[in-house]
């Protein structure tokens, strides 16, 4: 037989590191989205695909070596702005998930959703990529 104190002690210490980490992923969703969003309104303004290496070109590949850099950036904007815009909003959602106790399926939905969205990203930018380098 376990004393008390243990037992709780013992959720006590689950629950903040669920806590924890629900909080990291909510932080992560949340400033990769606003970072995706600011770099959208950046290439609407004409900004050059340089400006965002390190999420507009795959890795290895140098932007000077792009064929046609206006129309890859044409290609690749709306795919920024739903990335952007679906990580804000899963980022929001797990935020209201967090306060109101959601059930565990759906804060693991919350967090793998957005995953598979980055899958995505990173499927069809590689492939905007082939056309254009």
């Amino acid at each position: 037989m376990r004393p008390q104190y243990l037992i709780l002690a013992e959720a006590s210490v689950t629950e903040s590191t669920v806590s924890a980490m629900d909080t990291m992923m909510t932080v992560l969703y949340l400033g990769c989205g606003f970072y995706c969003l600011l770099l959208w309104f950046r290439l609407r303004r004409g900004a050059p695909i340089s400006a965002g290496k390190s999420i507009l070109i795959p890795g290895g590949w140098q932007d000077k070596k792009c064929r046609h850099p206006q129309q890859y950036k044409q290609a690749i904007m709306p795919r920024v702005l739903i990335l952007g815009a679906g990580l804000t909003l899963f980022g929001l959602l797990l935020t209201a998930d967090h306060f109101l106790h959601g059930g565990t399926l759906v804060t693991l939905l919350l967090m793998a959703l957005p995953l598979a969205l980055l899958g995505w990203y990173a499927v069809s930018m590689r492939k905007a990529a082939q056309k254009w380098w």
